[in-house]
């Protein structure tokens, strides 16, 4: 259970950078425009 709590602890940042990501959508539009 120990290895699960850090592996969570470890994906918890990344959740927030990829909510932050989304907001580039328009950068994203055009990348697959490309």
């Amino acid at each position: 259970m120990a290895t699960k709590e850090q592996a969570l602890q470890k994906l918890a940042p990344v959740e927030d950078q990829e909510a932050r990501f989304t907001a580039d959508d328009p950068l994203l539009a055009f990348l697959t425009s490309l």
